[in-house]
């Protein structure tokens, strides 16, 4: 008796770590690939830049970042970090100033997996 509720005791142990208690936010697909998207467009020309991934907004910008950040980076505001699977994505960003258009960028993201680039939105005065 005391065998088979030791016995059922493990199976419980065992499913419940293998497939209970996960933090669903917490589970990344494998295939995870990221950008770091920064601008050089002094702030004066802009108070918030608005970055969207496939439609879908990634997040703002809201400050230049001059250098050419390393993947691990961070800097709110001056970076945004977005993650998507491995494939081609699109990319809209449109600038601001008072709520005012004052310029967009529109082109295709290349999502490696488990690889991070840069893509700085030029700023040509």
């Amino acid at each position: 008796m005391i065998r088979t509720i030791s016995t059922f005791a493990l199976l419980v142990l065992v499913f419940v770590t293998t497939f209970g208690c996960k933090d669903k936010e917490n589970i990344k697909p494998a295939n995870l690939g990221s950008y770091q998207l920064y601008t050089n467009m002094p702030d004066v020309e802009f108070d918030q830049i608005e970055i969207k991934i496939d439609n879908e907004v990634a997040g703002t910008l809201t400050a230049p970042y001059m250098d050419t950040p390393v993947c691990e980076t961070t800097s709110p505001g001056a970076i945004l970090r977005a993650e998507r699977t491995a494939g081609t994505h699109t990319l809209k960003a449109t600038a601001y100033k008072n709520g005012e258009y004052v310029t967009s960028w529109n082109t295709d993201l290349n999502f490696e997996a488990n690889y991070c680039k840069k893509i700085r939105l030029k700023y040509e005065d």
